[in-house]
């Protein structure tokens, strides 16, 4: 009996031992693939970051560190307030992305150490041979383990280090992507409401660059508009949800987003008044730039009521419970819910898009500006009618529920209202085709391959963005909505330059 016990114990440790091994070479594999990718697409940011760790040593590290405390304890604490397990999902796959991001530039630093032993290396056998080595590091115990957290700390933070290094249209992008999971999973961001303030940034960097300090003074104080008559507003209005749902850390964290707000204002009208101090337009520029920010600031209020359905607080806050409550055949409830929603949607429209173009109203009267008065208050009138609709369909959500229903009303499911456009001559696809024809554009897509191009209408012009697969930023190009005509172009790391649209 022993000596089957024995022999029990003894096939349990080898097949547990076969099983590790079968792991280990399925990660190793999976690690090596990813390396190949890295270095087929991205080769010269991957030197670059492999040269920036050998270069940086312990700040490196230690910098790495410091990033992998943060975001995992930012995904322990967003599991902990019981955040949807998508956005929980999503959190871990980013830290697992910046994980095979790290094991990448270290495989690439250890692969090009060894290739000075070696002749003719490839860039692929010297990646390859640097995952091996790190691979193979692990095997060691407790020193292999220790090395490996070391080296990935380098690696994240040579991988940190370059970002930094990016231009501010991938720091958007970043700041996006963190700022819309804490939007759609737990507390709305005030960076996913300051889209205006963004784009308002570009125009900053435009005109700075020329030198046109007064009218990068109007685009500071319309920076500085956009967060007070966007971005606040529509915190609070979130806030005051929380309030009722007595979510005592939403309601914290929405108070503090509410204060970073007013601190970046305040910034915008500070430096707006150092840049005054050097302007040098005449009345007649600065006119025709105003006019160019009523346009813009007219395109961006309405932009997140309108968009209110499509993401945001409405998707994880309102339909994820109401289509639980549904499954359960709680009509009532979800049909409830969905009138809170309604009604959240209207407020959006009355505090923000509404509101401003009434603000509007009364400043073209006192400054006699009678030429605005009638269209600004045409689009306040249209709103208005957009926000009674939702109200309209409120009341009838409301109706319906108190009727009790044993299934889900068809109605309760019209969301349709007849929204005003934006008025351009030209469409995205129009704009991007002007944008092609530009000779840096032409260049852009001989040098890179995956560009990715994006149109966004500014209310007078637009802005069409290209980007590499991995959103480092190449360009901005400036259409004219009326000529169709390049006047602009912003490029990475920010030279400009102004020029008239031609065929080249």
């Amino acid at each position: 009996m022993i000596g089957f016990a024995f022999a029990g114990d003894a096939a349990e440790k080898v097949a547990s031992l076969f099983g590790g091994t079968i792991l280990y070479i399925a990660i190793s594999v999976g690690l090596m693939a990813f390396c190949v990718l890295a270095v087929t697409f991205f080769r010269t940011r991957l030197e670059d970051a492999a040269m920036r760790a050998q270069q940086r040593g312990h700040s490196g590290i230690w910098l790495g560190l410091l990033n992998y405390v943060v975001i995992i304890g930012i995904v322990l604490a967003v599991a902990g307030f019981g955040a949807p397990d998508p956005v929980v999902g999503i959190l871990f796959l980013i830290l697992l992305i910046l994980s095979l991001c790290a094991f990448a530039i270290e495989a690439q630093e250890i692969g090009q150490r060894i290739a000075l032993l070696r002749e003719n290396s490839t860039p692929l056998t010297t990646i390859l041979l640097g995952a091996v080595t790190f691979n193979l590091a692990f095997l060691v115990p407790i020193l292999g383990q220790i090395l490996w957290v070391i080296l990935l700390a380098r690696g994240l933070g040579a991988l940190v280090g370059s970002l930094r290094q990016r231009t501010s249209k991938t720091n958007v992008m970043i700041l996006f992507l963190a700022g819309s999971i804490c939007f759609y999973g737990i507390v709305p961001s005030s960076e996913a409401v300051r889209e205006g303030t963004a784009n308002a940034n570009i125009m900053i960097r435009r005109y700075e660059r020329k030198q046109a300090f007064g009218k990068a003074a109007l685009w500071r104080e319309a920076a500085a508009q956009c967060l007070d008559v966007i971005s606040t507003p529509l915190s609070e209005i979130t806030l005051e949800y929380a309030q009722r749902r007595r979510d005592v850390d939403m309601v914290e964290k929405l108070k503090e987003e509410i204060a970073d707000i007013e601190r970046q204002r305040e910034e915008h009208l500070r430096r707006s008044k150092l840049l005054w101090e050097k302007a040098t337009e005449n009345q007649k520029e600065l006119d025709a730039e105003r006019a160019k920010i009523r346009e813009f600031i007219g395109e961006w209020v309405a932009y997140y009521p309108k968009q209110f359905y499509n993401f945001g607080i409405y998707q994880n806050s309102f339909r994820e419970p109401m289509e639980a409550l549904k499954d359960q055949q709680k009509y009532r409830q979800a049909l409830l819910l969905e009138a809170e929603a309604s009604d959240m949607c209207a407020k959006q429209y009355d505090r923000v898009t509404i509101q401003y173009f009434r603000n509007a109203v009364k400043q073209a009267k006192d400054s006699n500006r009678q030429e605005l008065v009638k269209p600004l208050s045409h689009q306040a009138e249209l709103y208005q009618q957009v926000r009674d609709g939702h109200l309209r369909r409120s009341a009838t959500l409301r109706a319906l529920a108190e009727k009790n229903p044993q299934y889900w009303p068809v109605e309760a499911d019209n969301k349709e209202f007849r929204v005003p456009q934006s008025k351009h001559k030209l469409t995205a696809e129009k704009a991007i085709q002007a944008a092609r024809t530009h000779a840096k554009v032409r260049q852009i897509f001989r040098e890179h391959r995956n560009i990715k191009e994006f149109a966004w209408f500014q209310g007078f012009c637009w802005t069409v963005s290209y980007y590499t697969q991995d959103f480092s930023d190449l360009a901005i190009i400036f259409v004219d909505d009326e000529t169709g005509k390049v006047t602009d172009v912003l490029i990475s790391p920010g030279n400009l330059e102004e020029r008239e649209w031609e065929e080249q």
